[in-house]
């Protein structure tokens, strides 16, 4: 009789076990499951840091499952995406979007789509980021040559530009509007300048007119412009006369002396 009860409570008590143990793994699949849908919900949501989550779980419950590992280390990636692409760091991100794309076969289709899509953008923007650096190359060029209007006209042109505002081009964008101020200020500083040389010009040639219409007035000869002759030189006229009476008086002595000689003669 006692065997039969042992026997009895061994059936009871392993049916028991049996009995958790399909419902411990019927709940641990429904689990696993819905870490999978809420995952897969979370990447809809672009929610990736709950989708991260909610596939780790998924993976406590069944290690080392291909669909959780795909779909975990695929959203890793495309969050490592998208902040290499926000850092301006394109080749990283195209590198990043490509292997979201195409190396997940159980992941989500909505990231493989958005892989490739991310992909394709990336080059676009990085060829438009590539020449929007030349223009603004140029317009820094023009700023060292202190061609502040020529550089802010190379400015306006990536200003005009409706994507130049997009966030891609962010740190391009700031030092484009850094570089449009400092024009600015160049050009009300070099207007300060021509105005102060204007000013200093201006009052030099008065006063070389002023002194040329004094050394005019001058020189001016007086009576209405004519000339006047300058007056005889008295000095010279007293000169001419006593030469001519020291003149008469030698004439005078040389006749003396010869009346003299010819009375000697005539004795």
């Amino acid at each position: 009789m006692k065997r039969w009860i042992w026997i009895i409570l061994i059936v009871i008590v392993a049916g028991s076990v049996s009995g958790y143990s399909i419902a411990h793994y019927r709940e641990n699949n429904r689990q696993y499951n819905q870490d999978l849908v809420s995952g897969r919900l979370a990447i809809e949501n672009k929610n990736y840091a709950a989708a991260q989550n909610y596939f780790s779980d998924a993976l406590l419950k069944k290690r080392n499952d291909k669909a959780a590992n795909d779909l975990l280390h695929q959203t890793q990636r495309i969050v490592k995406a998208d902040s290499a692409f926000k850092g301006q760091e394109f080749n990283n991100a195209k590198r990043e979007y490509k292997v979201v794309s195409r190396d997940y076969p159980m992941g989500s289709k909505t990231l493989t789509r958005l892989g490739k899509k991310q992909y394709s953008l990336v080059i676009k923007v990085q060829k438009k980021f590539k020449d929007f650096s030349e223009q603004l190359k140029v317009a820094k060029e023009l700023n060292a040559s202190q061609m502040f209007m020529q550089s802010n006209a190379q400015l306006d042109l990536l200003f005009n530009d409706g994507s130049f505002k997009d966030s891609y081009y962010s740190t391009l964008y700031d030092q484009a509007t850094k570089l449009q101020d400092a024009n600015n200020s160049g050009m009300i500083n070099s207007n300060n300048s021509i105005g102060s040389s204007d000013t200093a010009g201006t009052s030099g040639n008065q006063e070389q007119g002023g002194y040329s219409q004094s050394t005019r007035e001058a020189v001016q000869p007086p009576d209405n412009g004519k000339v006047v002759q300058p007056a005889p030189n008295n000095g010279n006229q007293s000169t001419s006369s006593s030469q001519r009476a020291q003149n008469s008086k030698i004439e005078n002595s040389r006749a003396d002396n010869s009346s003299g000689e010819i009375s000697q003669k005539a004795k």
